[in-house]
C-alpha cells in the first residue's frame, strides 16, 4: 500500500476540555480500556510515549491555564476554542521512521500555527501509528483557536504545508485535486472505498479514517443502524399540547 499522508484537525471546546483529551491520549479513562468496540491493545499501551508536554493529563491542562493567566486571560467564552488537536497517523505496517516522523509532525504544528504545543502523545497501542498533537491557541496574549483553524481553504493549505516541509520528506502522498461529481459518480466512488475497506479492515484502525465515517454515518445514522440490527434508542413521546378549553379549565 502506498504511504498516505493522514492529518487532521479539530476544535476543542468546553471548560474541561483540554484536559478531557489529555485522559483520552494518556489512556486515563478507564471505562476505554478493554471496551469491546475499542481499539486499544492493552498489552501495547507500554509503548506509547509522549514527545513533549506533561505526564499527566492534569499536567497539561495545567499549563495551559498558566500559559493563558501569564498572557492576562482570566476567562474564556463557554464556546470559545481552548485547543486545537492536530491528529496525524502513518498507514500501518508502515516502514517511515516513526518517531522521527512524528517528532518533526510536532514541530511543524508549533512552526505553523505560531502557538506552543502543549503535549504531543503517540499511540502505539491500536493498528495504525499516530500522534496526538495539542497546540494552545494562544497567539500574542489572545486566544484566536478559530482563526487559526480557519475555513476550508485553511484546512487544504494546512495538509499543503505539513506536506511540502514533512510528509514528502517521508513519501507521504497527499493530492490537493478536487472534482464536482454528480449522484451517480459519488455513489461508485463510494462502493470503491467500501470495497477497499473491506479487503483491508487495517484501515479502521488509522484515527483519521475512523473520524470521517463517523461524520458521514452521524449524517444519517438511523437507516445504518437498522441494517445492521441495531437498537434504535427510546425516542421520548412528544408531549401532547393542552387545548384551549383544557387551559382555561385547568386548577391553578
Amino acid at each position: 500500500m502506498a504511504n498516505s499522508q493522514f492529518l487532521r484537525v479539530k476544535k476543542l471546546t468546553g471548560a474541561d476540555i483540554v484536559e478531557v483529551a489529555g485522559r483520552h491520549n494518556h489512556r486515563e479513562i478507564v471505562t476505554e480500556l478493554g471496551h469491546e468496540y475499542n481499539s486499544i491493545d492493552l498489552t501495547r499501551i507500554n509503548r506509547n510515549y509522549v514527545i513533549c508536554g506533561g505526564c499527566t493529563a492534569a499536567d497539561i491542562a495545567q499549563e495551559a491555564q498558566d500559559r493563558m493567566v501569564a498572557s492576562g486571560i482570566k476567562t474564556l467564552r463557554k464556546d470559545a476554542v481552548r485547543a486545537l488537536e492536530i491528529i496525524v497517523s502513518l498507514n500501518p505496517g508502515s516502514n517511515v521512521n516513526e518517531r522521527q516522523f512524528f517528532i518533526d509532525a510536532t514541530a511543524w504544528c508549533e512552526s505553523y500555527f505560531g502557538a506552543p504545543v502543549i503535549s504531543a502523545i503517540v499511540h502505539l497501542d491500536e493498528g495504525a501509528p499516530h500522534c496526538h498533537i495539542i497546540v494552545l491557541p494562544l497567539v500574542n496574549g489572545r486566544m484566536i483557536g478559530s482563526d487559526l483553524m480557519g475555513y476550508k481553504s485553511k484546512l487544504q493549505d494546512i495538509q499543503q504545508d505539513f506536506n511540502r516541509k514533512v510528509g514528502a520528506n517521508y513519501g507521504l502522498l497527499y493530492s490537493s485535486k478536487t472534482f464536482k461529481s454528480n449522484s451517480e459518480e459519488r455513489r461508485k466512488i463510494a462502493a470503491t472505498v467500501l470495497r477497499k475497506i473491506c479487503a483491508d479492515l487495517k484501515l479502521l484502525s488509522i484515527p483519521t479514517i475512523c473520524e470521517i465515517l463517523i461524520e458521514l454515518i452521524a449524517a444519517k445514522p438511523e437507516r445504518l443502524q437498522a441494517a445492521i440490527g441495531l437498537i434504535s434508542p427510546a425516542v421520548r413521546p412528544a408531549r401532547r399540547k393542552k387545548t384551549f378549553v383544557e387551559i382555561m379549565t385547568s386548577p391553578t
